[in-house]
Parts: C-alpha cells; structure tokens; sequence
C-alpha cells in the first residue's frame, strides 16, 4: 500500500518519469535496476535488518559514480536518551532487548559511529549528516513560549547539525 501511495503522489506531481517503483530485498537491487541509479533513499530499513554492512555493499554498487545514498536510520543514542527520560531503567538494564518478538521498535538500532565506518568500508563519502527529532520526541509538556509547531521547526533545524544533538537524533 505505502509503494502504491508513493507512485501514485509522484504522478500526482508529475515527478514520476524516471522513477520506479518495487518490492524487494535490498540487496537484490542491482537484479532490478536496467542502470545504476542517481539516488537511492533508504530510509527507516537499516534497523530492521541482520546484515547491513552487505546491504550498504549492494546499495553502492547500484549507485552511478557520484549517485546519492540517502540514509536515515533508527539511531541507538535517540532510543537510550528516550528511555532514560521516560525512566525505562529495567528495558536499559536489560540492554533494551525486547521481551516481544513483534513490536514497531525497531530490531537493530544502530550506532551512528558503527554505521559511519561501514559508509565508508563500502567506499561512501559522508557529504552530510543531521540528526532528525533531535529533541522535539522527548518533550512531555510544551510550553506555551515554544511557539507550537513552527517554533520545534526552528529548534530542530537549528541544532540538527551540531553535536551532541546530531549523534541523538532518533
């Protein structure tokens, strides 16, 4: 459904033209590809699978020289920063393994460090980082000063890039 949404939008827009569309495993997406690609986003997967170092292998050998890796991964040091907010200590404790075998969190969040040095072992250059939801997921209260939306926004955008906040980014 979420693919037929996607390519249904992108028409809607007119920017479908040089896109595609499928369902497979990431790694078989040279098998799928009748050229390198420009941009590949690969965003919220990393943490789902077993093997990323030989994911991140077969995404850049579908790449065209110079093409685009977008990447967002569920980040190890957001999911720790929550729990330690919300007062989960037992779920840190116990390592943050989860007592259920199906659950929307994710099974491997990762270490941005350990994800970095795979990019690169794979032959990526990092041009860019930013944390996403840096902060704005571990607000319980939001106080009237922050200016609703728009004033997260401006917070957001304006620390995302800077450390530490960029390593918490969930």
């Amino acid at each position: 459904e979420m693919l037929r949404r996607a390519e249904q939008h992108a028409r809607q827009l007119g920017a479908d033209q040089n896109m595609v569309f499928k369902q497979m495993r990431a790694q078989d997406i040279a098998d799928h590809l009748v050229q390198p690609a420009d941009l590949v986003l690969f965003h919220a997967v990393l943490e789902w699978i077993a093997e990323p170092e030989l994911t991140l292998k077969a995404l850049y050998d579908a790449l065209s020289p110079g093409g685009i890796l977008s990447l967002m991964f569920y980040n190890l040091h957001g999911l720790t920063m929550q729990n330690l907010t919300l007062g989960n200590f037992g779920y840190l404790r116990a390592d943050m393994k989860k007592r259920k075998k199906k659950t929307l969190s994710p099974d491997y969040p990762r270490d941005p460090q350990q994800v970095y040095r795979w990019l690169a072992d794979c032959g990526f250059t990092i041009e860019q980082r930013a944390g996403i939801r840096v902060f704005s997921d571990f607000i319980r209260d939001m106080p009237p000063s922050a200016n609703g939306f728009d004033g997260i926004l401006e917070m957001e955008r304006r620390f995302c890039r800077q450390e530490p906040f960029l390593s918490l980014g969930r």
